[in-house]
């Protein structure tokens, strides 16, 4: 089958860049998806939507999908469940009282709208903070979470509504090149060539990159979070998101429980190659290490709660998502093979800035003007990495456990 540009992996980034994409050309676009959509990494995700974060880079990529959202949820009425609770940015220590006024300049910088609360609001809004403890709380109130498969299938069906074809079930064997340039892709349902291949596999992008000699400079991180027995007066429903630096945690809330994601100490790397095709038919993290991070980890998170023995954990989850050793997304040319691209390297925000990829991505495969800055998040910008080696590995591992925003 003959294509102008293929997209490999019908996730939340590869829908997004397929949409995109249908904006801006009549192109014969093609995705090609291993399982069914969106069942890897986005299936697993916290799925904050939060513009207000340290790493202003990724901002303008937030955005986008806020527009997004709001634009989608009316295009396909139902598709998305937009979750304008707001989230509120808590500090405990001096420290992270320095970083809350920094991020105050942030957000007046960008027009974001935020206020600074006291602790009557937070014991109104957030019953289970222990409100005495905290110095400072800024509250961005047009912050909002989704449920990313949704807001993946509803990019999905917008870019099917323009013509894109897909192709699920079907897993990509070999990336086809000849003389420097992509040709296409064999898959388990036979060849499909292309003019341009975009690899949008997210933590398996280097399986398929390798057998070209061409490696990304990422790796599949492990992350935590956990969700609680339902107490819908203990834990509202209309609560807002909450980013505790000094916890190394965030909150969510999740249908009367709690969604609480810790940025484990270890967060232990997952060679590419050690991946399944299935992430659901994987294990991440044994029961010993669960009970690790509850037990210590979580420690200054429980601190921070009011009758924090009450705590009764429903699940958790654990999944690798791509992390970059700077945590800019890696959205770009690849080096060496004229029509290859490649969008990976989420570091966390996939589902938060899956718009912005889709748009700057569609802007340099058309070879337009790009809404952002690209070089920041070029996939060649560390030339001399090593994504295989251990060490290269646990750098993109202290990437995620250091961090701190949404």
């Amino acid at each position: 089958m003959t294509n102008d540009i293929i997209i490999i992996g019908g996730g939340i980034i590869g829908n997004a860049i397929a949409y995109y994409l249908s904006l801006k050309t009549r192109a014969r676009i093609l995705v090609i998806e291993q399982n069914h959509l969106c069942s890897g990494s986005t299936s697993l995700a916290g799925s904050l939507i939060t513009k207000l974060r340290g790493n202003t880079q990724l901002i303008p990529l937030v955005e986008e999908t806020h527009r997004a959202v709001s634009f989608l949820k009316d295009f396909i009425p139902g598709s998305v469940n937009e979750n304008r609770v707001g989230c509120l940015h808590v500090a405990v220590s001096n420290e992270t009282v320095k970083g809350l006024e920094q991020l105050k300049i942030i957000a007046d910088n960008f027009a974001i709208d935020t206020e600074t609360v006291t602790s009557g609001w937070i014991r109104k809004h957030i019953p289970w903070l222990k409100s005495g403890a905290i110095q400072k709380a800024l509250f961005a109130p047009d912050e909002f979470f989704v449920d990313g498969t949704q807001l993946g299938l509803a990019y999905a069906v917008a870019a099917q509504k323009r013509g894109v074809k897909y192709f699920i079930h079907t897993e990509v064997t070999q990336l086809l090149a000849e003389n420097g340039k992509v040709t296409g892709v064999n898959t388990s349902c036979g060849p499909f060539t292309a003019e341009v291949v975009i690899d949008a596999a997210g933590i398996w992008s280097n399986r398929l990159l390798s057998a070209l000699n061409v490696l990304l400079p990422y790796a599949p991180v492990r992350s935590v979070y956990f969700v609680t027995e339902p107490n819908p007066k203990k834990y509202p429903v209309n609560q807002p998101v909450c980013i505790l630096p000094d916890a190394n945690a965030f909150t969510r809330p999740w249908d009367g429980a709690l969604l609480f994601g810790i940025r484990d100490k270890s967060s232990p790397a997952t060679h590419p190659q050690r991946l399944h095709n299935d992430l659901h038919d994987q294990t991440f993290i044994s029961p010993c290490e669960i009970w690790d991070i509850l037990k210590n980890q979580a420690a200054t998170l429980l601190s921070l709660m009011n009758e924090p023995d009450d705590l009764i954990i429903a699940r958790n989850v654990a999944a690798p998502c791509a992390y970059s050793y700077d945590g800019n997304p890696l959205i770009g040319k690849v080096a060496g093979f004229e029509g290859l691209f490649a969008a990976t390297g989420c570091s966390g925000g996939g589902i938060a800035a899956s718009a912005g990829f889709g748009r700057l991505m569609a802007e340099l495969v058309l070879n337009e003007p790009t809404f952002v800055q690209p070089e920041p998040f070029n996939p060649s910008r560390f030339p001399e990495a090593d994504p295989y080696s251990d060490e290269f590995m646990q750098q993109c591992s202290q990437q995620r456990s250091g961090k701190k925003s949404g």
